[in-house]
């Protein structure tokens, strides 16, 4: 009795310690707290855009540049990976053809 005791505790300790260390290799990498990922909070920009070339992504989510703590939005190209860009441009417009559009669009 006493060792299967002993084996759950040793066991629950086990994957608290793999939580911990999942949570701040999570931290570490993605520069969010913990705290706000598991709580669920979003940007408000996550979804699928379409960019003023015709290009199609899904916004993942907005970082901070940690040189200069600007927001940088992170989005996945359907054709080739992981992109960011300065949430600033992200959401801005651009010239075409002598009109202003907005560089991505939802949709």
């Amino acid at each position: 009795m006493f060792k299967s005791l002993l084996l759950v505790v040793f066991l629950v300790a086990f994957v608290v310690i793999i939580f911990m260390v999942s949570a701040l290799i999570v931290k570490r990498v993605i520069g969010k707290s913990v705290k706000s990922l598991l709580s669920g909070n979003k940007s408000g920009i996550e979804g699928s855009y379409r960019h003023y070339k015709g290009a199609e992504c899904e916004v993942i989510g907005v970082a901070t540049n940690a040189t200069n703590e600007e927001e940088m939005v992170v989005y996945r190209k359907q054709d080739n990976g992981l992109w960011v860009r300065p949430r600033a441009e992200f959401e801005g417009y651009v010239v075409v053809n002598g009109a202003q559009v907005r560089a991505f669009v939802r949709v």
